[in-house]
Order: structure tokens, then C-alpha cells, then sequence
């Protein structure tokens, strides 16, 4: 029975050791994320493994270190642009090297509907409150994934920002008179990444944050929930 527990004991050390030098090697990493930024792809607190090991390619979600109101903490986006890359977004679809990137992903786009429409749409799925925008007595504009919106018929509901319009949030990174759905052409620096969330409308991703420096990068995610 001793030695039994010797055993166990001895197991067990060995585990944990591994277990911290995996951790402290960055062999591979374990997250949940943080917000709907990149839903319908990854939803909010979906858990993920990461390495810094695997080199991430186009359209792959990569974590990295970024400023936040709070100090640096990890953010995870989709890798849209490596450098060299030309990234532009015309009347909310990516286009990458002028090739469009967004037709094979599963994205969310903000919809417009009626209170009614809205109504019913609440009890087909879930809508974050703190999502929900007010913008008339009889209409308001949600999250949806694109996938449900076909399925329901709401395509011709999708918010599509203006070309004319300026987002001074945008403007102040790139100074330029650009919005999310109306941007670039832009050219990705060297040792730099451009990023962006599946959650187009709600992810503060290269467009409101500018460029990822490649030193700020931590892992890329090769399993998710």
C-alpha cells in the first residue's frame, strides 16, 4: 500500500510538471473568449487550444497581446491579412489581394427588423440586451449570423454602412474617411497582421485597433469548441 502511494504520488509530480512546462514553453495554450466578437464562429466563453508553435496562416484565429482599457490583455481575431496583403472591404465584404475572402465563412452582420419581426426572432435565438439597438419607435438592429438570417429570410435586412459615412474612430487609426463596412484599400506592413472578428459589426478588431505587431503574437488556435 505504500509503495502504492508512492507511485501515485510520484505520478501525479511528474504530470504537473509537464503540465507547467507545457504552459511555460507555450506549447499550447488553453482560452475561452471573452466576448461575441467573433461568434457565429466561436461563441462567448467557448474554449479553444492554441500554440505558439504552429505558424498561422490566412483565416486562421490567432491570440495576441493588445491594449485595453485595463492594460494589455489577449485578444483573439481571425488572421485576414499577412504582410504584403492588400485588405479592403467594400460595402461590408472582405477582399483580400482583391479576391474575396468572405465567401466561404460563417460571419454576423447587424440586421435591422421591425419590433414585431424582433419579437419573434427572440424566441428562435438569443440576442445579447446589450446588443440591441433602439433606432426608431418601430425598428431596432440586432446580431445575427448570417446562416440564420438566409434561413429566416432576412438577408435584405442587413445593415450596410454607407460609403459616405466617417467613422472618426476609424479615422483616427488611418486617417482616412473610412467605415467597417466601406474600407482600405490598405497594405499590411512588414512584421505586421490585420486582423478582424467574424462578429463584423461588434469586434474591435485592425479597424478601430490598427495593425497587429507580429511580436505581440502568442498562439494559433488549431481546436475550438
Amino acid at each position: 500500500m505504500k509503495n502504492k502511494r508512492k507511485f501515485i504520488l510520484v505520478f501525479v509530480c511528474i504530470v504537473f510538471g509537464l503540465w507547467t512546462t507545457v504552459k511555460w514553453v507555450n506549447v499550447f495554450q488553453y482560452y475561452k473568449a471573452p466576448t461575441i466578437a467573433n461568434e457565429p464562429s466561436i461563441k462567448i466563453n467557448g474554449g479553444m487550444l492554441g500554440s505558439r508553435f504552429i505558424t498561422p496562416k490566412r483565416l486562421d484565429f490567432i491570440w495576441f497581446m493588445g491594449e485595453s482599457p485595463f492594460g494589455r490583455q489577449p485578444n483573439i481575431y481571425r488572421l485576414c491579412g499577412l504582410p504584403g496583403d492588400i485588405v479592403e472591404i467594400r460595402n461590408g465584404i472582405l477582399f483580400v489581394n482583391n479576391q474575396n475572402l468572405d465567401k466561404d465563412l460563417k460571419l454576423s452582420h447587424n440586421y435591422i427588423l421591425t419590433k414585431k419581426e424582433f419579437e419573434h426572432i427572440k424566441t428562435l435565438v438569443t440576442v445579447p440586451k446589450d446588443f440591441v439597438i433602439t433606432l426608431s419607435a418601430d425598428s431596432l438592429c440586432i446580431p445575427l449570423s448570417d446562416d440564420f438570417a438566409r434561413e429566416h429570410n432576412l438577408q435584405g435586412k442587413r445593415k450596410v454602412i454607407l460609403q459616405s459615412y466617417k467613422d472618426s474612430a476609424i479615422s483616427s487609426i488611418f486617417n482616412n474617411d473610412w467605415n467597417s463596412d466601406n474600407f482600405g484599400p490598405v497594405k499590411v506592413p512588414e512584421n505586421a497582421f490585420f486582423v478582424l472578428g467574424d462578429n463584423r459589426h461588434n469586434a474591435l478588431d485592425s479597424r478601430y485597433k490598427g495593425f497587429i505587431d507580429k511580436s505581440d503574437f502568442s498562439s494559433t488556435v488549431f481546436w475550438r469548441e
